[in-house]
């Protein structure tokens, strides 16, 4: 299966998703005053869940984490300059439509698209890469919404609750199980994993949710949500695609791949959740996704096409 047909098909299985939120709050078989629990249901049980498996059953070997160092020492430079960048952009926004906008040119959908598409194009050993690249952009992606608008005044101690989340937490208990070779029981390990797979369906049905309560033909005039989409589909991947490119001798194929295209995916699912839970336009964010979703059909396939050529 080729880079265009393993995008279509994941755009429409998010597409399928998304639909069914969106007919059962209109149709008022999900109440709105439901949000909020599936929020918190993805954001704190779901995704904290993904995250520990995908840590934890990393291969713990020499090589591994050398390879696994060297991606971090790119992906954390690169999220940097985009969070910095960031900060620059849509200033003329409302107050809670701006972080929203900014926070959307960064983060990418990599569990859900960016496995499929880079493990299809390089092979089974490109797994481990994207799930390192979903861990750091899953804390950055955290950390970031929840300092947007925050009325707190700076403090260590403050900034240390924001970044303690159960997704860190997850994270580090997951990699203390990696290290130790610690076996959990089956009943607690399989429990886990039941929570992993709500992860994506459940996001997307919160995010159909939100978007059942907008004029959907409203969205497709917003003039930010396809500035959003040129910054993060196509502005971003081409970027670090040729920053990359000088040092291709010295960084395995495998990893400049997974970085570009992750970094060319839409915005993940769990944006509208991690919005609402931290006082951003939900709403916004939900048509950002949307958007961006659609787009990416169009888009990914010609990044990872050009990537197929580069490297």
């Amino acid at each position: 299966m080729n880079s265009l047909s393993i995008t279509v098909t994941q755009v429409s299985i998010l597409a399928a998703e998304i639909g069914i939120g969106y007919v059962l709050a209109k149709k008022g078989k999900i109440p709105q005053t439901a949000l909020q629990v599936l929020t918190f249901l993805c954001a704190n049980i779901a995704l904290p869940c993904s995250i520990f498996l995908a840590v934890s059953s990393l291969e713990n070997s020499p090589v591994i984490w050398r390879s696994l160092l060297l991606e971090s020492a790119i992906i954390i430079p690169c999220s940097i300059v985009q969070i910095a960048v960031c900060f620059l952009l849509f200033r003329k926004s409302g107050n809670k439509q701006k972080p929203v906008y900014q926070i959307a040119t960064v983060y990418g959908n990599s569990a859900f698209m960016g496995i499929p598409i880079v493990t299809a194009l390089i092979g089974s050993e490109a797994f481990i890469f994207v799930t390192m690249l979903v861990i750091f952009d899953t804390i950055f992606l955290f950390t970031h919404a929840s300092l947007a608008l925050s009325d707190e005044k700076f403090s260590f101690g403050a900034l240390l609750k924001k970044i303690f989340t159960p997704v860190t937490i997850a994270l580090l208990l997951g990699a203390i199980i990696c290290i130790t070779g610690i076996q959990l029981p089956p009943l607690i390990q399989v429990s886990i994993t039941d929570f992993r797979g709500m992860l994506t369906p459940l996001a997307m049905i919160i995010i159909g949710m939100q978007l059942a309560g907008q004029n959907l033909s409203a969205i497709f005039k917003r003039w930010e949500f396809y500035g959003v989409a040129v910054i993060k589909l196509l502005l971003w991947p081409i970027v670090i695609m040729f920053s990359l490119l000088p040092f291709r001798q010295g960084i395995p194929i495998v990893i400049i791949t997974t970085i570009v295209i992750c970094k060319a995916t839409p915005q993940p699912a769990i944006l509208g959740a991690v919005a609402a839970a931290n006082g951003l336009d939900g709403e916004a964010a939900a048509g950002v996704v949307g958007l961006n979703t659609i787009l990416s059909a169009i888009t990914l396939p010609v990044i990872a096409g050009i990537c197929t050529l580069l490297y």
